[in-house]
């Protein structure tokens, strides 16, 4: 069994994640465990990699 984290911007690559992917790698001993990172008050892509040290910290 192995586990992978997947960092995800929103509910739709969660979704995707959990509803595409997972299903299909799972039947391989892959499993996948998406991770919602962001930013406040902002919507959509550029999250900085210092910005989700706290995010990976409590994961």
């Amino acid at each position: 069994m192995t586990a992978v984290y997947v960092i995800c911007e929103g509910r739709a690559e969660i979704r995707f994640v959990k509803h595409v992917l997972a299903p299909v790698l799972g039947s391989q001993e892959l499993f996948l465990y998406p991770i919602r990172i962001g930013t406040r008050n902002h919507k959509g892509g550029n999250v900085s990699f210092e910005g989700c040290g706290q995010t990976f910290e409590t994961s």
